[in-house]
């Protein structure tokens, strides 16, 4: 055999020992518990307008309802789904991410450009990007150093400031969350 060949060789037998190893690499799919502590650390100030209150002695404030009111349906806009969950169980099949929460709401993520929404899955992140007339929304699930799922949710209202909202999420292990075993019956004589 030559240098060559046992090189080649080599590499080989190395990508197939590290085979095992990324596949068994975590990813963002499994149960997940709200890290409260955690969310506090995380979750950034809320931003207002700095121009706020600036130049208001010779401007004509807007009369409710009157030209330039905001949207109705502004206010009646949801909330993302993700800043309500205490749990969740993340699953992912074919091109399709869901989100099952605690309180039994659901939300699909379809990977790639679908009705204005542009999602992407890479195992350890997951992002998903929108606009409406009223407002951009921009999610980001990430894994951290310590595996807990830090999600990200940006909302910029059309014409107003950017608001950050962070939740911080521990995976559930099954020690946490024991099921009960068929074999340990009760009914023994």
């Amino acid at each position: 055999m030559t240098l060559g060949k046992i090189r080649q060789l080599c590499i080989c037998l190395a990508c197939v020992l590290a085979l095992p190893v990324l596949t068994d690499a975590p990813d963002l799919t499994g149960d997940w518990e709200l890290d409260e502590e955690l969310t506090k650390k995380l979750e950034p100030p809320v931003r207002t307008n700095r121009d706020f209150g600036r130049g208001l002695r010779n401007a004509v404030l807007p009369v409710p309802g009157g030209p330039g009111a905001q949207n109705p349906n502004a206010a009646s806009l949801k909330q993302p789904l993700v800043l309500d969950c205490v749990g969740l169980t993340l699953s992912k099949i074919d091109k399709t991410v869901e989100i099952e929460c605690d309180n039994g709401s659901e939300r699909e993520f379809h990977v790639g450009n679908r009705h204005g929404r542009r999602t992407t899955w890479r195992g350890k992140r997951l992002t998903e990007s929108y606009r409406s007339t009223s407002r951009s929304v921009k999610h980001l699930f990430t894994l951290d150093r310590n595996d807990n799922m830090i999600v990200t949710v940006t909302i910029k209202p059309q014409g107003g400031v950017a608001q950050k909202h962070v939740r911080a999420f521990n995976r559930v292990t099954e020690s946490e969350n024991p099921e009960p075993d068929a074999s340990d019956s009760t009914d023994r004589n």
